[in-house]
C-alpha cells in the first residue's frame, strides 16, 4: 500500500499542537509546534496527531479547569491512562477539542 508525499510527510513529522493556551471562543485550531520532547511541558496539553492516530499528553501539572473541560474530572489523577476514545462531554473546551477531527 502506498502513501502520499504529505501523508508520509506527517506520518514521519506529526503535529504537535498546544492546547492549554487554546482559545475557547475562536474557531482555529491553535498552530502546530515543531514535534520534540523539548517543547512538552509539565504545564501543558498536547495533541499529537500523525494522520493515522491521535496521542493526548497531559503534563502532571495542566490546569485543572482543561481537565474538567475536556473530561469532566476534577483532576488528572481521576484520569484512566491508554484510553483508546474521549469521552463524551458537553463543554467548551471538548467541542473546540473534538470540531476539527470529527469524522476522521
Amino acid at each position: 500500500m502506498a502513501m502520499g508525499v504529505e501523508d508520509t510527510q506527517l506520518l514521519l513529522y506529526p503535529r504537535l499542537i498546544p492546547l492549554h493556551n487554546m482559545e475557547l471562543e475562536g474557531e482555529a485550531v491553535p498552530s502546530p509546534l515543531r514535534c520534540s520532547g523539548d517543547r512538552l511541558s509539565d504545564g501543558g496539553a498536547f495533541l499529537l496527531e500523525n494522520g493515522h492516530a491521535l496521542f493526548l499528553w497531559l503534563g502532571q501539572a495542566c490546569p485543572p479547569e482543561l481537565i474538567q473541560g475536556l473530561f469532566n474530572l476534577p483532576s488528572l489523577a481521576h484520569l484512566q491512562p491508554n484510553t483508546a476514545r474521549s469521552p463524551t462531554v458537553t463543554s467548551t473546551a471538548s467541542d473546540e477539542l473534538q470540531q476539527p477531527y470529527e469524522g476522521s
